[in-house]
């Protein structure tokens, strides 16, 4: 609405009838009104239409209405800072409103025209056509950015901190899917909010970023050969740097840390000492460089800054101590987050960007940047994932998904000095296995706690959780999605990382492999990839219809070729318009196709396996640590973990299905893998899983009641231990002859004299045996077969697992050294008499034994390392072996003083009925706590200086099944909870 001065009548009245009328000051309006000498003055821009109309009504001589458009933001104060905001006349003033400005805008049009004294138009002397303005799409999504805000919001109130921060990025391409900033602004009121409210603070403010800027070490480290995850360095307490003392976050005493145990927990320390003395000065700034601190990340975002790092040339004598981990150097949340997404995307960093289309054109962004290679980035996931499963990232957890990440905790510097204010940040991938999002969560200045794994991580876990179930990323660790196959061993989650490219068969191929009895409807087919899930079947893969407790996979043949499957193996024919390979057992078929189809990949690893009731899990960490200190890059297959390239992944079952098995060994190979330490479960030899794996060397550590839910029977259960040591080319074997089913063992292969046998235990007939033994509060020492040894591993029973190793390692010919070095470096395997030590004057240990004879055996074990009262927290898991419950209460009755009977993993069944069953060995005057957290505080609680108490059942697991549902649980972090709660409480 504007005025011609000139034709105003009475400027005081019009200015006030227009005061009235739109809602605005008269005083403000009538010195224009009143100036004579003007032709136009503006009223008001952008008025109310209904106020102009009613203003427009009264018909005021020298008031003037024309249309004008309005810029608004429908949603508000989503994304605002960095959408930005235009001006009166729509000219972006801010953020990408700014950027894009041109391209948003257009061009306008415009005619030259002259005319005749009476207006008429006699020539157009120049004209341009207008441009209309290009459509912007951009790659945030409005769903994850609301969320985002809302959660950021939320964390600025509980911690009444200064500010927050989120960014989620696909780390496969660099689009950024939401950038949010607390506290936001309304684009629409923008002149009411300040700057500091209107500046994207995720690429224009600097942080110091503390532990997630350890990543630059780790993986610089890593990439130049100079260590290994499992290198190990003493570390004191604390560390001198030139003329500065830097401590540890948490006090601890001197220990020897892994580099993997450096990350997890956050070591200053550990991180220094590889900055220092592997990589050095001028290696560290490199990599620095190398992963784009110092600069900004090319992004098509505004205002980016380039972060502040110090030239090496200008670097003191401390700062090989302070950039390490993450102080004296600044950085923007978007250069953090590309750095992590760059480990997730297989070592290549995408390119950050915002805008997905301009103008119906998809914008080209580029292919990223290498900074390490997938080996390393890798590996470097595999340690993350360790942060957040027994590290300081413990609440970044996301039940059914694998969750990689660092926490940070950074103090701020004023006038040069450090105060008492942090900065808290999470940064993390999700899925870890294979990565879909990249997060970062910072808090600036939290109050009341200030440690990223407390007041970032819990952001980052709700944010990634929203968006993992928004965006349907199937679920891919134990408690998640699991792919229900028909199969006897039950429910089999399907190995989704990391798959080998294979190239495809020749149905033919396969057929002289597995010799069906039949084949119906043979013809030329080409086989892409094998399945025994339809969830997994795609063009071309030949599906196996396995028979199982729960689903027959003959009725899911027809699903199986609908989704794609070119060919089936069926025990039976049934109606299905694809060849079908007739054979008589579908699971014995499927190890034969698998080895042939994933070319044969235990010819090219040395295959260690181990196999019993109990003991596997040490012996198979034991051989691993030996066959690497010979010089053999070894993968893993086990229960706590899968190792493959080095990078570590949780283990959804101890063996998995043949398919999946013989896929994860062509992953190994593909990766550099020359070994690889296996355990051998009887539910593998009982489904035939392990039927083509050719065992470089197998131990045999003792045989007690597990399992009978499957075999039925002891012997039953035995037989399927045997028929791994039989066959047509038997392994060569390591048997335990302190065992009863071990001498029967060793007996009947010696009678067969087929291969090599080697005899290992504590009787004084045993080939390997433990000479001179020295047990003792921090390990034992003796000779085996003339090997002096030394191990950390506490208790007898850690003794006939060194030698269950040292027999199998000599089968492998593994020297001497590599055998005593290797022993050396294994101070513990997670959840197997694990010490969980918080400073308190009584022993905690956690171990998986969940059979009679392993609860015999730990408690046995357990008893010395106090002089006060044996406590023993315990249950039974459901759907399994019902006969050991009472054998196993009897065992805590006879051996410990204070027995706590508890609920192990329920699944399906009531807890109260197992207890029961439980009750039955124990008696009545035991203590009953349905609860296992409650039960293992209650047990931590009510003890005194020299108890000892003993956490069995679960071990290294994560979770705790019931009524069908995993929810997160860990002995071990409930155990440490409960001693930290008492010990301040002190």
């Amino acid at each position: 609405m504007y005025a011609d001065p000139r034709h105003i009548v009475s400027p005081k009245k019009a200015a006030v009838a227009a005061g009235r009328t739109l809602g605005i000051d008269p005083n403000a309006v009538f010195p224009g009104l009143a100036n004579p000498n003007k032709r136009f003055v503006y009223v008001e821009r952008k008025a109310d239409p209904a106020k102009a109309k009613a203003l427009q009504r009264l018909g005021i001589a020298g008031f003037g209405f024309y249309p004008e458009e309005r810029r608004t933001y429908p949603q508000g104060r989503v994304a605002a800072q960095l959408l930005g905001f235009a001006g009166m006349d729509n000219r972006g003033l801010d953020g990408l409103e700014r950027s894009l400005d041109t391209k948003l805008a257009g061009r306008s049009g415009y005619e030259i025209v002259v005319r005749d004294p009476a207006g008429q138009a006699i020539d157009v002397v120049t004209s341009r056509k207008e441009r209309p303005g290009k459509s912007v799409v951009l790659t945030l999504d409005h769903q994850l950015q609301a969320t985002a805000e809302r959660l950021l919001v939320t964390a600025v109130r509980r911690w009444s901190a200064n500010g927050a921060t989120a960014i989620v990025m696909d780390p496969r391409t660099g689009g950024i899917l939401a950038m949010a900033n607390a506290p936001t602004f309304d684009a629409n009121g923008f002149t009411k909010a300040p700057p500091a409210e209107r500046r994207n603070r995720a690429v224009t403010d600097l942080y110091e970023p503390g532990s997630t800027f350890k990543i630059v070490t780790i993986a610089g480290a890593l990439e130049d050969n100079l260590v290994t995850p499992e290198t190990s360095f003493t570390l004191a307490p604390t560390i001198r740097v030139a003329d500065r003392v830097i401590h540890e976050s948490h006090t601890r005493p001197t220990e020897r840390m892994s580099v993997r145990q450096i990350l997890a927990e956050s070591s200053n320390v550990g991180t220094i000492t590889i900055a220092k003395d592997r990589l050095g000065g001028p290696e560290l700034a490199r990599w620095i460089s190398r992963f784009g601190f110092g600069k900004t990340t090319g992004s098509d975002l505004p205002g980016e800054s380039p972060g502040i790092v110090l030239p090496y040339d200008r670097w003191s004598g401390s700062t090989i101590g302070t950039v390490p981990i993450g102080q004296g150097i600044a950085v923007t949340p978007l250069q953090m987050v590309s750095a992590y997404a760059a480990i997730g995307n297989g070592g290549v960093m995408p390119p950050a960007h915002v805008t997905s289309k301009i103008g119906g054109k998809k914008v080209r962004h580029g292919k990223g940047r290498r900074i390490v290679s997938k080996y390393t980035a890798d590996r470097m996931t595999a340690m993350f994932r360790d942060v957040v499963l027994e590290g300081t990232g413990t609440e970044a957890a996301i039940p059914g998904y694998t969750v990689a990440g660092k926490t940070g905790t950074a103090n701020k510097a004023e006038n040069g000095r450090y105060v008492s204010k942090y900065v808290a940040s999470f940064v993390g991938l999700v899925p870890a296995r294979k990565p879909r999002l990249a997060i970062l969560v910072m808090v600036d200045e939290p109050h009341g706690q200030i440690w990223g794994g407390v007041v970032a991580a819990p952001i980052f876990r709700d944010l990634a959780r929203f968006a993992l179930q928004y965006l349907e990323v199937p679920p891919d660790a134990p408690g998640g999605e699991e792919l229900v196959v028909a199969g006897g061993g039950g429910p089999s989650v399907g190995v989704r990382s990391g798959i080998p490219r294979i190239a495809p068969m020749e149905l033919d191929a396969l057929i002289r492999a597995i010799a069906p009895g039949d084949v119906i409807g043979r013809r030329p087919v080409e086989i892409t990839d094998l399945a025994y899930a339809t969830g997994r079947v795609r063009e071309g893969t030949l599906f196996f219809c396995v028979v199982g407790a729960r689903v027959d996979g003959h009725e899911l043949a027809a699903d199986a070729v609908s989704a794609g499957a070119a060919a089936l193996v069926v025990e039976r024919p049934v109606d299905a318009a694809v060849p079908q390979l007739v054979v008589e057992s579908s699971r014995a078929a499927m190890a034969v196709a698998a080895d042939a189809f994933f070319g044969a990949p235990t010819e090219a690893l040395a295959v260690a396996g181990v196999t019993g009731t109990n003991g596997k899990t040490t012996t198979a960490y034991l051989l691993r640590s030996i066959l690497e200190a010979d010089g053999r890059r070894t993968g893993m297959v086990g229960t706590v973990e899968w190792v493959v390239g080095g990078a570590s992944r949780a283990a959804p079952h101890t063996t998995p299905e043949a398919i999946d098995l013989q896929r994860l060994f062509r992953e190994m190979v593909d990766a550099g893998d020359d070994a690889v330490a296996l355990e051998a479960s009887s539910h593998g030899s009982h489904y035939r899983r392990l039927d083509r794996v050719r065992f470089d060397a197998l131990a045999f550590t003792n045989l007690s009641q597990d399992h009978l839910d499957l075999h039925g029977d002891l012997e039953k259960y035995f037989q399927a231990k045997r028929r791994l040591f039989t066959g047509i080319t038997p392994p060569p074997a390591a048997v335990n002859i302190g065992d009863p089913h071990g001498r029967r063992l060793a007996d009947e292969l010696a009678g067969a004299h087929r291969a090599p046998l080697v005899t290992f235990g504590l009787r004084p007939e045993a080939e390997v045996r433990a000479d001179d033994l020295e047990l003792g509060p921090r390990g034992s020492r003796f000779d085996a077969a003339g090997i002096r040894v030394e191990t950390p591993l506490l208790g007898i029973f850690n003794v006939e697992n060194v030698l269950a190793a040292v027999a199998a390692a000599l089968l492998l010919d593994v020297d001497e050294s590599a055998i005593v070095e290797g022993i050396r470096r294994v101070t513990g395997v997670p959840g197997r008499f694990e010490a969980i030590d918080e400073g308190q004057d009584f022993a905690v240990v956690v171990d998986y034994a969940h059979t009679p004879d392993a609860l015999a055996t730990v408690l046995r074990a357990a008893r010395p390392l106090g002089d006060g009262r044996l406590v023993v927290v315990f249950g039974a898991g459901g759907d399994r072996d019902r006969e050991k419950r009472p054998l196993m209460g009897q065992v805590a009755r006879e051996l410990a003083d204070r027995v706590v009977v508890t609920s192990d993993n329920p699944r399906s069944e009531e807890p109260l009925a197992i207890v029961e069953a439980i009750l039955q060995g124990t008696g009545t005057d035991v203590e009953v706590d349905l609860d296992r957290r409650s039960a293992i505080e209650s047990a931590i609680v009510g003890a005194a200086a020299g108890d000892v108490v003993v956490i069995a059942g679960k071990g290294h697991e994560q979770g705790q099944e019931i009524a069908g549902v995993v929810h997160p649980f860990d002995d071990r972090e409930v155990a440490r909870e409960a001693l930290r709660r008492e010990r301040d409480a002190r």
